[in-house]
Parts: C-alpha cells; structure tokens; sequence
C-alpha cells in the first residue's frame, strides 16, 4: 500500500469510527471544519504573504475485481485545476488569490521530505483533533500546536512568509464496478432481510488544507468531506477552493473576535 493509499485509509478509519461511537457508543464528533494555532490571529499574515505549494490530489479507479489504481492523467489534471482555481483567473468576482510556486532542483527533495512530512502531521491531527474517540488526547484539541519543522529556506525561494499545503483523495468506480457493487446491494439485503446493505467504496471526495508558517508550525487546518465530490470536474474543484477560503476566512474573523473580547 503505498503512502497517499495509507493516509486517506487512516482518515477514513478514523472518520468512520467516530460516526460508529457517535451512534452506538454517545461519543461526540466536532463539527468545526477547521482547527487553528492558538496564536494565529497573531502570526496569520497578508494574503498576499501566502504561497501555496503543488498539491496533492489523487484520483484512482476501483476495477471489477475490487482493485484500487491511481489514474495519474486525472490526478494531473486535478493538480492542475486546483492551481488554477486557487489563483481565482478562472473566476470574474474578486476573492482571495494564491499562487501555486513549485521549488527548484537545489530544493526538490528537501520539499518532497517536507511534503512527507506535512501530509503525516495533517494526518495525526485529523485523527487526534476532530473527535473524541480516542481517549487522553483532549488536550490535542483544545490546544492545537502541530509542526512540520523550518521551512523558511523553501519559503525564500518561493517568495512567500506562509505556505499552503492542499491534499485530496476520490475514488470512481468502471462499469464493471458498478455492476458488482449492485449486486452485492442486492444480495447483501436480501440476505439479512433488508436490514443492511453492502456499501460501495466510491464517492469518496475529500481534500485537506494546512497552512505553516516559516518555523513550519501549523496555523490552520481545514477539510473539505463530501460524498457527491467529483474531483475530476472543474466545477467540483473549484467549489473545494471557495469552501477552503471561506473556512480561512471564518477562521481569522473568529480568532479577531475572540481577541476582542
């Protein structure tokens, strides 16, 4: 299984076994999308301040048989729209604009170990900071202090003070899938007289935001979790971006308000 496979598995086991405690166990999910430093009105610097490295969308196809595969033209070209979006040219009202920046040679595999790193991080904190499942790790969400360690060497080069990372996963199924997946519907509810239902692993759009600082500490992270996400379609990706901004934007008025009081 390789890492991205891993990470979006990881988050799925956590997310999913957070609904199954909610509903059979009392346990209560946070809603909140996002999660910010506890100084980030603080330290949260001009728009203009943020660069946003290449992200990492991946799109893979469930075969007949239940193989999972990266499509790497559609996680491309998802990659590619983000960029676009992002930068809002490919929209006519104003609203926050970030510029994609990739590294050069000198700095390619120190950024790909960061890149690592930064998907680990978001990662422990999905798990640990958006639900109390886990017991002894209160603490996570009520003081959220996470670190990639010193970015401020890629930051140079890239020419900004602030860096946004963009993950996402999705998953679709061929013809072939779909055939199977309502059979086994059939089937699966027939056999427990309607009871349960087999469920397909596909619809699984899902796309993950943090933002870092130089010193590489995380000041905000968001996520974006929705079934009919389809993150080949230009329109699906660009509702992502605006949902990103607006949650960054929700977190900087409430960090504003809470300061005030």
């Amino acid at each position: 299984m390789n890492f991205s496979k891993l990470f979006h598995s990881r988050i799925l086991i956590a997310f999913f076994s957070a609904c199954f405690a909610l509903a059979f166990g009392g346990c209560e999910i946070v809603q909140q999308s996002y999660r910010t430093h506890p100084e980030f009105s603080a330290r949260l610097g001009s728009p203009e301040a943020i660069v946003a490295a290449p992200s990492d969308i991946e799109i893979r196809q469930i075969s007949t048989g239940g193989v999972s595969e990266q499509i790497d033209e559609y996680s491309e070209e998802a990659n590619r729209l983000v960029a676009i979006s992002l930068k809002g040219s490919n929209r006519s009202e104003e609203r926050l604009s970030i510029e994609t920046k990739a590294v050069s040679d000198v700095l390619r595999e120190d950024f790909a170990e960061t890149s690592a790193l930064a998907k680990t991080v978001m990662r422990d904190v999905l798990v640990f900071s958006y639900h109390d499942i886990l017991k002894g790790f209160e603490h996570k969400r009520e003081d959220f202090r996470y670190s990639i360690g010193d970015v401020s060497a890629i930051l140079d080069e890239m020419g900004g003070d602030q860096m946004l990372f963009i993950y996402g996963y999705d998953a679709f199924t061929t013809a072939g899938r779909k055939f199977v997946n309502g059979m086994l519907t059939v089937l699966s509810a027939a056999a427990s007289g309607g009871n349960t239902a087999y469920v397909a692993q596909e619809g699984m759009g899902s796309v993950y935001a943090m933002l870092v600082d130089r010193n590489g500490d995380v000041l905000w992270l968001t996520q974006v979790f929705d079934p009919t996400l389809d993150l080949r379609k230009e329109k699906d990706i660009d509702r992502v971006v605006v949902q990103i901004f607006e949650d960054l934007g929700k977190a900087k008025a409430q960090s504003v308000d809470a300061k005030s009081e």
